[in-house]
């Protein structure tokens, strides 16, 4: 009965030609470089004991660093945090599939504020 989960890093990289919107009132879009960021997953015994077919809910907690050029400037750097939450189903022995959303809030710059909101499937590997 007691706190469980892990510690994981990223960094990634994106074409993504991001969307409109406007700078006071001038028109632009935002592409997404790359980012970076770092991510606290705690999870409580407690839940995953009482889970059925042995999933683990967990919640997220993060840090991420991402870069933003748009149509005005280049090489904005804005930095946020991530809340989320997911599960994982312990499907055999250390392999788990995992399942999770998280919304990450960027500080406005430049009158730029960014958001960003993440669905992600994977794979785990306990050690």
């Amino acid at each position: 009965m007691g706190l469980e989960g892990g510690v994981e890093a990223h960094y990634a990289w994106s074409g993504n030609d991001g969307e409109n919107g406007t700078v006071g009132v001038v028109p632009t879009t935002l592409e997404k470089r790359n980012e970076w960021g770092v991510d606290l997953r705690p999870g409580f015994a407690v839940l995953s004991q009482a889970m059925p077919l042995n999933i683990r809910p967990y919640a997220i907690l993060g840090y991420r660093q991402t870069e933003f050029n748009d149509s005005a400037t280049a090489g904005n750097i804005h930095s946020g945090f991530a809340l989320g939450a997911g599960a994982e189903l312990v499907t055999y022995k250390h392999y788990g599939v995992r399942l999770d959303y998280d919304h990450v809030f960027y500080g406005t710059d430049d009158g730029i504020v960014p958001h960003e909101d993440d669905l992600r499937l994977g794979l785990a590997y306990h050690f």
